[in-house]
């Protein structure tokens, strides 16, 4: 998965734009159809529910040479801003992003993308300026015809953390969960290693938070995750872009409660969860 910033969140952000953030639980809206063709097994409507096996599928739709499709989220009178939006799934890597909104459904503007925004493996997290509209989509464009899978979309706001960390983060570069069932014949010998991928774990802390940051800020985080809501999450969006993970609290605990560390008032965070990872 990727993270882009517009260039004005980054001149915004100042020295904090490489800061680990968070993009929890989207705001709540309407799911449909903004272009291609939906396939009837896999509705639009799936792309809400959060979950990376009930999934909606999109088939691109032809426009002159390129190919496209888009899901269209609508967040109701009184939309909230926003400065993020955040899809998981399975399309064309080399599928190019635009984030658009628009007041009245019909005239688009973009905020964010472009060719050079490419989703990669996962997908991707785009950030931008806060904006104030009732419909938001992300529309996809690639070069050939075929089918677009997104588990998860969902527009929010960042929870920037207020500092960078630089060290105790293993980013994943593979499956992290893989059992091994090697063969060993009766005289010893090596004879092949069958195994069986299960996904990866990640583990991370967060350490020397004020106090007001980790009970105010970071609390719509904290209730959403020990609540099963999974969370988008980037440790260097930056430096290391592609160092960026769709997470959920594993169902056998890993409750992320906040404890002070000793050192001048300050609290400490631990997260341990599952990743979205193929």
């Amino acid at each position: 998965m990727s993270v882009y910033t517009h260039s004005d969140t980054v001149a915004s952000l100042g020295d904090r734009a490489d800061n680990p953030f968070f993009c929890g639980q989207g705001h709540p809206g309407t799911y449909s159809l903004s272009m291609g063709t939906a396939v009837p097994a896999f509705p639009v409507t799936n792309a809400g529910n959060m979950s990376t096996f009930d999934v909606a599928q999109l088939t691109r739709v032809r426009a002159g040479a390129i190919y496209q499709s888009a899901i269209r989220i609508d967040l109701g009178s009184g939309a909230p801003s926003v400065s993020c939006l955040s899809l998981v799934g399975q399309v064309d890597p080399d599928s190019a992003l635009q984030v658009q909104s628009s007041t009245d459904g019909t005239t688009w503007t973009t905020r964010l993308g472009g060719s050079s925004t490419r989703l990669g493996k996962d997908a991707c997290i785009a950030r931008f300026p806060a904006v104030t509209a009732r419909y938001w989509r992300a529309v996809l464009t690639s070069t050939s015809a075929g089918t677009d899978t997104v588990a998860y979309m969902a527009v929010s706001n960042p929870v920037t953390l207020e500092r960078p960390f630089f060290s105790g983060f293993a980013p994943i570069i593979t499956p992290t969960q893989i059992d091994l069932h090697t063969n060993v014949s009766v005289g010893l010998h090596f004879a092949g290693s069958p195994h069986t991928t299960a996904g990866a774990t990640i583990e991370f802390a967060l350490d020397n938070l004020t106090p007001a940051f980790a009970r105010t800020t970071m609390l719509p985080i904290l209730q959403a995750w020990n609540t099963g809501h999974p969370q988008f999450f980037a440790w260097r969006p930056q430096s290391n872009p592609n160092d960026s993970y769709y997470i959920w609290r594993d169902s056998g605990g890993n409750l992320v409660t906040p404890s002070y560390s000793g050192v001048n008032d300050l609290m400490n965070l631990s997260f341990s969860g599952r990743v979205y990872y193929r």
